[in-house]
């Protein structure tokens, strides 16, 4: 009987060491339930704080975005004006060369009427006068790329130029450098001597 009865005790007390476990396990469950709600609730407070933060900067570049796009309409407008005011100041050099012409030809017309030059004199300068106001338009106007044409050549011409006296400059060092080396005194005043004669 003994041993049923300790085997009873033991059963018992396996049974109430289980049910400790248990609870513990539930306490301990517990715990970390409320510690994972906890961490939870604070992932939502930090995600709404992230969305705030996310509202806040899409609204800070929405309003960058209009300033662009304001600032973009303003230089738009700034270089319509400008190109419309650059073609109008084309305009009014033109019309005044055209009118400047127009003035030197009535005074040629005049001094014909007066018998002061020849018609060949007269026809000379109206042509003279349309050639140039034509010259005048192509170059201001830059018709057929002159400018661009003109200033190609300015530059291959100042190019050529820098090359031939960088040519010279090495010949003359060359010379000096040759008649430094081969000839005495001597030579040199019979060089020159020759040179003057």
């Amino acid at each position: 009987m003994n041993t049923d009865d300790e085997k009873k005790r033991q059963i018992l007390s396996i049974q109430h060491n289980l049910k400790d476990m248990i609870r513990n396990l539930g306490t301990e469950y517990n715990l970390k339930n409320n510690i994972y709600n906890q961490q939870q609730k604070l992932l939502n407070k930090y995600n709404f704080y992230i969305d705030l933060q996310n509202q806040k900067l899409n609204r800070q570049i929405n309003e960058l975005n209009n300033i662009s796009n304001f600032v973009n309409t303003r230089d738009r407008l700034i270089e319509t004006n400008q190109a419309s005011f650059d073609y109008k100041k084309k305009q009014i050099y033109s019309l005044t060369t055209f009118f400047v012409l127009m003035g030197y030809l009535v005074f040629v017309v005049v001094a014909f009427l007066s018998k002061k030059i020849t018609f060949m004199t007269l026809i000379y300068n109206v042509i003279g006068i349309v050639f140039a106001y034509m010259i005048y338009l192509t170059w201001y106007y830059n018709w057929f790329g002159t400018k661009s044409f003109v200033n190609y050549s300015m530059n291959e011409i100042e190019t050529a130029r820098d090359d031939l006296y960088n040519e010279m400059r090495r010949i003359e060092i060359e010379a000096s450098d040759y008649v430094n080396q081969n000839c005495d005194m001597n030579c040199v005043k019979q060089k020159l001597d020759n040179y003057s004669n």
